[in-house]
C-alpha cells in the first residue's frame, strides 16, 4: 500500500475493513509494513472516486456532478472543512438536496 494515488482500491478496502473490525481510529501496520504509511479511510474514499467514478481524471473528481452520492462531500479524500479551505465545493447545491 503506497500513497493514495498508487494504492489499489483493494488495498484501501482491506485496510478500511480491518480498521472497522478492530474498532481502531487509525489503520495498523501489518507484519511486513510497506515503506509508506497505511492509507486513511478518507484517502480510500478519494481513491475510490478517482478510480471508479472518474476514470483517473482528477479534474472530473473535483467537478463531480453526482450531488446525491453519499461520498460526494468526501470525494477530495479529506474532511469537508479542510477541502472547503483548499477550494473544493463540498456543499451540494439546493436543487440536489431536495
Amino acid at each position: 500500500m503506497g500513497t493514495p494515488e498508487t494504492a489499489s482500491f483493494a488495498d484501501c478496502a482491506r485496510s478500511l475493513a480491518a480498521m472497522v473490525l478492530r474498532g481502531n481510529a487509525r489503520p495498523q501496520r501489518q507484519d511486513n509494513p510497506p515503506a509508506k504509511t497505511p492509507v486513511s479511510p478518507l484517502n480510500c474514499i478519494g481513491l475510490f472516486c478517482l478510480t471508479q467514478c472518474c476514470a483517473g481524471h482528477r479534474n472530473d473528481r473535483r467537478n463531480c456532478s453526482d450531488h446525491k452520492c453519499p461520498l460526494w462531500p468526501l470525494r477530495a479524500g479529506m474532511m469537508p472543512e479542510t477541502a472547503r479551505r483548499k477550494g473544493w465545493v463540498v456543499d451540494p447545491p439546493e436543487e440536489a438536496t431536495s
